[in-house]
């Protein structure tokens, strides 16, 4: 019995082998979230720029995240920059379970409409736009 498989380890190994074909190769990734206040101007220190609905950023710079209400979430980025993401409808699961999950396009980036954000629970918001934020020199 040295050499021979179980048919039933066959099969599985060549369920796994087409499974792996079949799925996408952009990994999901999960964002560490903390509700806070619902806050519409930029925090003090802080000026909003222009919604875009066409801005990407890097998936891989994202840090952490501020659920600010049902439609904005704020993501701190490592090197000090802050982004805020709008949705188009409201998208209350996000601030559930303490975080949220992306699936970052080929390219890597996370875009304002074309990816979104999903809940714990399987919920999904699409990006509607992405906000610069820029540090205020006083």
């Amino acid at each position: 019995m040295s050499g021979v498989r179980h048919p039933i380890s066959w099969l599985g190994g060549l369920a796994g082998l087409l499974l792996a074909q079949a799925l996408p190769a952009q990994p999901v990734s999960h964002v560490p979230a903390v509700r806070a206040a619902p806050l519409l101007a930029a925090p003090a220190g802080w000026a909003l720029g222009r919604p875009d609905p066409r801005a990407c950023i890097p998936a891989d710079r994202i840090g952490g995240a501020l659920v600010l209400g049902s439609r904005t979430v704020e993501l701190s980025m490592r090197g000090g920059v802050r982004k805020r993401l709008r949705f188009a409808s409201d998208c209350p699961q996000l601030a559930y379970y303490g975080g949220f999950y992306y699936k970052r396009g080929r390219d890597g980036q996370l875009c304002a409409g074309r990816d979104k954000l999903m809940g714990r629970e399987g919920g999904s918001c699409r990006i509607a736009a992405i906000v610069s934020m820029r540090k205020v020199k006083y």
